[in-house]
């Protein structure tokens, strides 16, 4: 191989190499053939390149292989770097992709269903001189696979005489005035 054989080569070495960066910017994948080569290094390199990213919950980067058979054949493939199933049932296993890096995230699992969370509780409490209870219904938030708390407030018993200590007070009897409480005693328990 004379001196323009070996320009020839270099161009198209080159001019492949160019064009399977180009296809990898355009994450399509290729198989290239350049004519007449000796050996593997004339069609280019064979390895990893770019940044790792996220294909189906794992971590993947882009490989090259440069070969000779008479002819570079040059193809370019996602392989996978990381599997991010750790095979615990327990956790959630996700990719994360930031700039230029991809990782897995194994985040807890506390549940999959609402039973899992616990049983509902209530609170009994005085508003507005009635009686009144909070409920909370533990839910699992199955996109997050945490347990949460649905809470609400509603009227529990209609309290004619005010209510004191979660509970209704009763109708006082007395004899005379001075059996009775004050009017500011009531003004305390309806609040």
């Amino acid at each position: 191989m004379g001196f323009k054989g070996l320009i020839k080569n270099i161009f198209l070495l080159l001019f492949v190499t160019g064009l399977v960066f180009f296809l990898n910017v355009l994450a399509i994948p290729a198989v290239f053939a350049q004519n007449q080569c000796s050996n593997d290094i004339q069609c280019g390199f064979t390895g990893f390149f770019g940044s790792e990213f996220c294909k189906n919950d794992d971590v993947y980067k882009n490989y090259q292989t440069a070969l000779c058979n008479e002819q570079c054949q040059v193809s370019v493939e996602e392989r996978l770097v990381n599997d991010c199933d750790d095979g615990d049932g327990g956790t959630l296993d996700t990719c994360i992709e930031e700039e230029n890096l991809a990782y897995c995230n194994h985040d807890l699992v506390q549940c999959v269903e609402n039973d899992e969370c616990g049983s509902p509780t209530e609170h009994f409490f005085c508003q507005s001189g009635d009686v009144w209870h909070q409920v909370n219904n533990p839910v699992c938030n199955t996109n997050a696979s945490q347990c949460i708390f649905d809470s609400f407030d509603e009227l529990y018993e209609d309290c004619q005489y005010g209510c004191n200590n979660a509970s209704c007070i009763i109708q006082i009897a007395c004899n005379s005035n001075a059996d009775c409480p004050s009017p500011h005693y009531f003004r305390q328990l309806l609040f």
